[in-house]
Parts: C-alpha cells; sequence; structure tokens
C-alpha cells in the first residue's frame, strides 16, 4: 500500500511538471512557429513563380531558335512568329550603331550599353532607355537569337506567371536585376530602384545593406520584417534560374505581414488544436503507464516472494551499481562472496558497463568461483523495481562454451561470424583511439569484403548442399593463403566474406594482398568432380582515424559494404578501395530510393512520345513511348538513373505496368493513322514469370490490331540471356507485337544472333549518328549496319538524328526511319497528335528531301 500511494504521489506530480512545461513551451514557440511557417509558406509561393518564369523563358527561346535555325533577318515570317508563342512578338536586327526595325534604323542612347542588355540571349530594357528619342517607357523582354531581336511586352508576358492577389496576402511583387532596378512592377512605371525606393525610404542602412548582401547571395530566403508606408511585409526573394541568359534576375515579394497573418488562422487554429491533443494524449500515456507498473510491480514482488529461497540468483543493487543485498541461492554459491561490493567487481566481458547494462536492461554473463572452487558462469538478467534494481541470474556454466561457439560462429564454415568481426573491430578501434592520445605510432590496418558474384545461381542450379560446399572451399582456398599474416577471415553474412588485416606497414600492401586473392580464383574450385570457376569482388576499408571524425565498428563495416557495392557497379574493377564520396553517392541513391517508392503510390510518372519519321514515305509512322518522373526534384537528371534504381530495387515491375497501359491506351488512338508505338521493356520485367500474359491482357483490353505496338529490348541484355527470353520474344512475335532491338552497335552483336533472333527492327544507336556527316568512321560503320540489316530482311530506325546532314547520310545509306531532334524531341500525347496533324494529315511540315548533287 505503501508502494502504491508513493507511485500515485509520484504520477501526479510528474503529471503537473509535464503541463507546466508543455504550457510554457507553447507560448514561447507558438508566434516564433507561425511566423517561419507562414515564411516558408510565401517563400514557396515566390520560388514557385521564379520557376514559372525561368521555364517560359527558356522554352521560349529555344522554339525560337529552333525556328531560327538556318534562318536570316531577312527570312523571318511575323505571321508564322505570332503562332509560335502565345504572345504578340516584333522583331529587329542588331546593327553596329542601332537596331533595324520594319526598314527603319532607330540609333541608340549614348549611355545605352548593348553588350550589357540586348547581347545577351535574354534581357528586359525600355525602349525609352535603348533608343534615341523614343518615350515608350514600357519595359519589353528581348530574345536574341544571332543578332535578332524578338521582344514582347513584359506586362503581358510576366502578369500571367506572377500569381493572383485576390489568393494571396496583400502583395506587391517585381522582377529586378542585381542592383535593384526594377524591370517590371505591376501597376506602376518600372523607373525606381527597389533598394532606394523600398527598403531605404523606410528603413535602417543597416537593414537595407543586409538585405541587399542576401540577395547577392544568389540563393532563395525571405526576411520578416521590412517597413513601407508605415506597414511592416514579409519579403521573399528567389533567383531566376535561367539557363539562357547571364543576367541576373530576382522575383522579389512584398508580403504585408498583418495580412499574412490572418491569411493563416486556420494554422493556428489547428496548432491549438495539436496541443490539446497531446495534452490528452499525454494524460492517457501516463495514466496507462502508472497502471502498467503497478502490475508489473506486483508481478515482480509476488516473484520475488516465490523465487527469494528457490534456485535462481537474485541481487538486488541501487542505480549505481552498488550491491544491497543477496538471496539464499547467491548466499550458498558464492566463496569469498564478501569481496563483491559493487556489480562491477564480478568478473565479466572487456568492454562491458554493468551499471549501464542495468540501467539499459540488457541482459550480461558474469563469472564467479563456487564455494567448491569451481567456475560458474551466470547470465543476470536486469528487473526494474520503484527505488532500486533486482539481477535475476541462471546458471549457464554448461552451456556457456557452445552457446558462445554457435553465437560467434558461421554454421556452415565454422569461420567467426560479423558479431565477432564487430568486437574485435570496437576493441582495436579503441586502442587505436588510446595510442592517438598517447601519441603512440601504431601499424595500420584494413578491412577487406568480398562475396562471390552471381551466387545465388550457384544455389538455384547446383542446389544448396553444393552451395554450401562452395562456401567451404573458399573459406579453406583464403584462410590457406592468409596463413602466417596478420590477418584474420570472417563469413559475416551468406556469401559475404571479411578480412581484418592488422599491423601492416603501408594500405598499398593490402590492395596487393587482394591483387593475389583475386588470382586465387583463377584456378577452379573442384567440388563433386566439378570444375566451378567462381569469381569474386572486394571492398577494401582502411582504418584511419584521423579521417573521421567518430568512427566505430559499425560504421566501418558500413563504408567496406558501400565500397564492395562500387566495385560492384563498376565491371571493369574487380576491387575498390574505400572513398568519402561513396557514402555520399550511397546516401543520395537511398534517398532517391525513397522518394521513388512514393512517387509510384501517387503515380508521379508521365508518358512522352517521340516521333518515328519514314522519309521515303514522308510521313510519321511511329511513336516511342518514354517515361518521365513528373519530380521537380529530378526534372534535371536523366530518366535512365531512376529506371536502373527502379530496376536494382524491384520497383520497375509496377512503374512498366503503368507504362503498358499507357502505351496500349496510346496505341489504340494511333491506329487510325496507320501509326504504331514502341514501348521499352527492362530486363527485369521480361524475366517476371507472367510478363508475355500481363501483355497479352493488356492488348486484348484495348482491342489492339496486330502490329500497333512493338516491343524494344536492348541489345546488351538480350545477347546475356538469349536462351531464356527467345521464346517468350517469339510467343509476343506470333501474337502480332513487332520486336525492336535497341543500342545496336553498342553490345555484343553477331550475324548468327540477328538470324535467329524474332526480331523486325533494328535501331542504330545515336553514338554512330552523332558525327555521321563528319566522321568517315561513323558513316562506314552505319553503312556496314544498313547493308546486313537489308540482308536480314530487317528495318531500321536511326536514332539522334538532330540536323539535316545527318538526314542526308542516312537515306543516301538506305536508312529512311529516323528518330531524333529534327522531327521533335519526346512529347505529351496531345503534343504528338499535333505533330501528327501537321506531317501525316494537313502535311505543313515536312523534312527535306535527298538534296542533288550538282555536276560540274
Amino acid at each position: 500500500k505503501k508502494a502504491a500511494f508513493q507511485t500515485y504521489v509520484f504520477f501526479v506530480l510528474i503529471l503537473g511538471a509535464v503541463f507546466l512545461a508543455t504550457y510554457y513551451f507553447y507560448r514561447l514557440t507558438s508566434t516564433e512557429f507561425l511566423e517561419r511557417k507562414i515564411a516558408d509558406s510565401l517563400l514557396t509561393i515566390t520560388e514557385n513563380v521564379d520557376e514559372a518564369i525561368s521555364y517560359k523563358m527558356d522554352s521560349d527561346y529555344q522554339r525560337l531558335e529552333h525556328y531560327m535555325d538556318g534562318k536570316t533577318y531577312d527570312e523571318v515570317d511575323g505571321e508564322v512568329l505570332n503562332g509560335l508563342l502565345s504572345e504578340d512578338i516584333e522583331f529587329a536586327r542588331i546593327t553596329e550603331d542601332g537596331l533595324e526595325y520594319k526598314g527603319l534604323l532607330l540609333l541608340f542612347n549614348q549611355t545605352f550599353i548593348p553588350e550589357n542588355t540586348i547581347e545577351n540571349k535574354i534581357s528586359i530594357v525600355n525602349f525609352s532607355d535603348m533608343i534615341i528619342g523614343t518615350t515608350d517607357t514600357k519595359s519589353y523582354i528581348f530574345f536574341n537569337v544571332n543578332d535578332v531581336l524578338f521582344f514582347i511586352d513584359s506586362n503581358s508576358y510576366l502578369n500571367k506567371m506572377f500569381l493572383s492577389s485576390e489568393d494571396l496576402p496583400e502583395n506587391m511583387y517585381f522582377l529586378i536585376n542585381k542592383d535593384g532596378l526594377i524591370y517590371y512592377q505591376l501597376d506602376m512605371e518600372a523607373n525606381n530602384k527597389f533598394y532606394e525606393y523600398y527598403l531605404r525610404s523606410s528603413n535602417s542602412e543597416q537593414v537595407a545593406t543586409s538585405v541587399k548582401e542576401q540577395i547577392y547571395s544568389g540563393e532563395a530566403s525571405y526576411k520578416t520584417s521590412i517597413t513601407f508606408s508605415n506597414k511592416e511585409y514579409y519579403l521573399c526573394y528567389s533567383p531566376v534560374s535561367n539557363q539562357s541568359t547571364s543576367n541576373e534576375f530576382y522575383v522579389v515579394y512584398l508580403f504585408e505581414t498583418e495580412s499574412a497573418f490572418s491569411s493563416m488562422g486556420m494554422l493556428t487554429y489547428q496548432l491549438v488544436t495539436l496541443f490539446g491533443l497531446y495534452c490528452l494524449i499525454v494524460i492517457l500515456a501516463i495514466i496507462g503507464i502508472y497502471i502498467i507498473l503497478m502490475r508489473k510491480n506486483s508481478d515482480i514482488e509476488g516473484s520475488m516472494v516465490i523465487h527469494y529461497y528457490d534456485k535462481p540468483y537474485i541481487i538486488r543493487v541501487n542505480k549505481k551499481g552498488k550491491i544491497l543485498g543477496y538471496n539464499s541461492t547467491v548466499r550458498r554459491t558464492i566463496s569469498r562472496r564478501m569481496k563483491y561490493k559493487y556489480v562491477n567487481e564480478f568478473e565479466h566481458e572487456d568492454g562491458v558497463d554493468l551499471v549501464d547494462a542495468i540501467k539499459k536492461q540488457t541482459p550480461f554473463t558474469v563469472s564467479f568461483d563456487d564455494v567448491d572452487d569451481l567456475r560458474k558462469s551466470v547470465l543476470m538478467i536486469p528487473v526494474k523495481n520503484i527505488f532500486s534494481k533486482y539481477l535475476v541470474g541462471t546458471d549457464i556454466t554448461y552451456q556457456d562454451s557452445s552457446y558462445k561457439s554457435k553465437t560467434l560462429h558461421n554454421q556452415i564454415t565454422n569461420l567467426p561470424n560479423l558479431d565477432l568481426l564487430l568486437d574485435v573491430l570496437d576493441r582495436h578501434i579503441k586502442y587505436l583511439e588510446h595510442c592517438a592520445v598517447k601519441d603512440r605510432e601504431v601499424l595500420k590496418s584494413s578491412i577487406v569484403l568480398f562475396d562471390i558474384k552471381q551466387f545465388s545461381n550457384f544455389n538455384k542450379v547446383f542446389g544448396r548442399k553444393m552451395g554450401n560446399q562452395i562456401l567451404c572451399k573458399i573459406s579453406e582456398r583464403v584462410k590457406k593463403y592468409l596463413d602466417g599474416k596478420n590477418a584474420d577471415l570472417y563469413h559475416t553474412e551468406i556469401d559475404l566474406f571479411a578480412i581484418f588485416f592488422d599491423s601492416l606497414e603501408s594500405f598499398e600492401q593490402v590492395s596487393a594482398y587482394v591483387e593475389e586473392i583475386i588470382d586465387l580464383f583463377k584456378k577452379p574450385l573442384e567440388i563433386d568432380n566439378n570444375n566451378l570457376i567462381v569469381d569474386i569482388k572486394c571492398g577494401i576499408f582502411n582504418i584511419e582515424l584521423q579521417k573521421y571524425d567518430k568512427l566505430d565498428a559499425r560504421k566501418a563495416y558500413e563504408n567496406c559494404q558501400i565500397t564492395l557495392m562500387q566495385a560492384k557497379s563498376l565491371t571493369s574493377l574487380k576491387y575498390a578501395v574505400y572513398n568519402a564520396t561513396f557514402s555520399t553517392a550511397a546516401t543520395k541513391e537511398q534517398a532517391m530510393t525513397k522518394d521513388l517508392s512514393i512517387a509510384i503510390e501517387k503515380n508521379e510518372f508521365v508518358m512522352f512520345y517521340q516521333p518515328q519519321y519514314n522519309n521515303e514515305e514522308r510521313r510519321i509512322v511511329g511513336f516511342e513511348a518514354l517515361v518521365r518522373w513528373d519530380n521537380p526534384k529530378y526534372k534535371f537528371q536523366s530518366p535512365a538513373i531512376f529506371i536502373e534504381l527502379a530496376e536494382k530495387n524491384n520497383m520497375i515491375i509496377q512503374i512498366g505496368r503503368f507504362i503498358m497501359d499507357q502505351t496500349f491506351q496510346a496505341a489504340k488512338r494511333f491506329e487510325k493513322y496507320n501509326i504504331h508505338v514502341s514501348m521499352n521493356v527492362s530486363p527485369v520485367q521480361l524475366m517476371q514469370a507472367g510478363f508475355v500474359n500481363e501483355v497479352l491482357e493488356c492488348a486484348n483490353k484495348y482491342e489492339l490490331k496486330a502490329g500497333s505496338v512493338a516491343i524494344e529490348i536492348t541489345e546488351t541484355f538480350l545477347m546475356e540471356n538469349f536462351n531464356y527470353i527467345i521464346e517468350k520474344l517469339n510467343l509476343l512475335r506470333n501474337k502480332g507485337f513487332s520486336i525492336h532491338l535497341d543500342d545496336f552497335g553498342t553490345g555484343y552483336s553477331s550475324m548468327l544472333y540477328l538470324k535467329e533472333l524474332p526480331i523486325n527492327t533494328i535501331k542504330i544507336d545515336k553514338e554512330f549518328i552523332r558525327h555521321l556527316a563528319t566522321d568517315k568512321y561513323s558513316r562506314a560503320i552505319v553503312n556496314k549496319i544498313v547493308s546486313l540489316a537489308r540482308s536480314l530482311e530487317l528495318d531500321i530506325i536511326a536514332e539522334g538524328v538532330e540536323k539535316d546532314d545527318q538526314n542526308q547520310v542516312l537515306i543516301k545509306t538506305g536508312c529512311n526511319i529516323i528518330q531524333g531532334y529534327l522531327i521533335s524531341r519526346g512529347v505529351s500525347f496531345d503534343d504528338a497528335m499535333q505533330l501528327v496533324n501537321e506531317y501525316n494529315v494537313e502535311k505543313t511540315k515536312q523534312i527535306a528531301k535527298v538534296k542533288k548533287v550538282k555536276k560540274g
């Protein structure tokens, strides 16, 4: 009853303290939290506007650049130009002294410097500042394409990209340059300098200078308190990350503080709700813990009564590890028990702090001599009581030796396992730290991790018993090599082995050892009259404490694992030595893997279609379906990166199903134009059981005709798995699917493979097309590929065709179907339909025919 009352009072006090601390913390942080959240939200708005402006400027410039490809100023068609962009656009030509505009020569003001403005790819200028005698004070966006200036009224161009003030707190927005000159400002003439008019007019010079320096840093940020016209504003700014201009533009927003707070009223309500919910959870948790502890306390007290005179060893200690009492079993068993005043005085494993283990309730083993001078091993399990702790022990004297052996050694090879390796590394690192403190010089040490390439295939083909024999043979061969060296071999995982090298003269020495170990396996392993060749990959981590802030055994082993992964990813290397960039790459890959998993759940993928044009038929005959990840975080990364990662983590199966559904849906809509769609298939998908049935079910779902879809597979994978997948390809071809062999010429092709494979088309890799017009070797290779394909009655598609002179060479060699930027990059389905309309239906667009060579 006394213990129950004490526990009750204790929890009431704890509950009161938690309430007071929580309320104080809420009052202290809620205002600051709201300000930070509001500022972050407003900064996001600013960055979104910045991204919209950057993207539009870049895409419009690229459209104009593509339009002007091969054109001069005199060939510019104003009507075509106005249909190119969504704004009214004018054009002029830069001369030495001014602009040529509609047959007139407009001279520059003497103070105007073209080099700093309109000679850049993109600029924003007032005509009144640029041309003599001009009163037009509006600002214009100028696009310079080979000294031809295209210009648009900045108000009509930019206004739609700034968010509507109706949906935001009261605000003002600007587009300024680094010097603070306002290029664009709604409802006011843009002739003020932002710094002087908006900052220095109402704020101290220190505040104005601070803001100016922050903007100069080139990073998006905000300032929470700016005064203008007797009102407080949030200032948010973001640099325009534009690839087409060297000028430095900034999007700037001034959000009125009071309006911003009122618009975020819901956040305040949510914060109060969360606080109330938190308090309720704390109350319920404390009551629950109190009930549980009282029940556990009752159980412990009952157990103590039952077992006090029974076999278990029970020792009562305080929080500092001081021994307060024993039960009768301990008193009868321990010899010279009075010498033990503290629990740490018992013999135990080196490096284990028993007081810390008791606090964490972690079991541990102690040893002592009994009254007959026999050695006893007792496994102690710490149990909490309210004001003290009990150690409840079990005699494991006769189990201890075999128990340790089993838990610290691999059951197949009988080599020390990962736990023992980590223990050895932990003690070794502590020794190195001690030597560093004492300024003692020590010899070098390294960890080597190696595994067997494609070990899972051995298990599948020969069975697990043979796989175990392979592991034993490998361990025997490496152990024999390490005999006489300062090194120990460990079997850490299924087919993963580690070697700890100690007392090395130099780190180059371990690299030499690794090369010799790799050479060991050039000789086959003889198992049950079978000669098996195994290939290993190695990762080396050199233990250098001065290079790392906090290096422990687990981190050292993980670094070695990362290095082994790096070696396995590079086919040309047999081993790799750890570099700090490996960890960074691994961290980025982990982040991308997590984001990719979320992307699959949220369906963040979109499909693009790149046209394939037949020069002979003068029309688009097909599209290649290309998947893209619609995530701003990865918009500048090649799709090949996330596809490779998806294949590695088996996520490509789900992504592949999305691609298949979208591709077949698009193919159905292209059928009436006699256009097929080709779909890239990952090796992981093709190797999956049931893949052919999935394809056929999806085709039946959309009632596709034969020939509407082509399956694309890469050459390298095809050659490595030829015998396994040829049956699947035959099934698909017999069901009306065309088979395309992608990236032809980059793998291990042979005439024998091409003859036996059920393929309809080969695609010439873009690397052979890149220098086709200027390199005789590229032309010779393409000629040979085309000749080979024609002899085997295969169609040919040339990828990566970007220029007309490349196309001319391809037509002359007999390759009529091309794919590349000369026609179009990958576009959305709606834009793809527009291309079909322009090239196939209305025929308003065409690719140039073969140019005839003039005689004489």
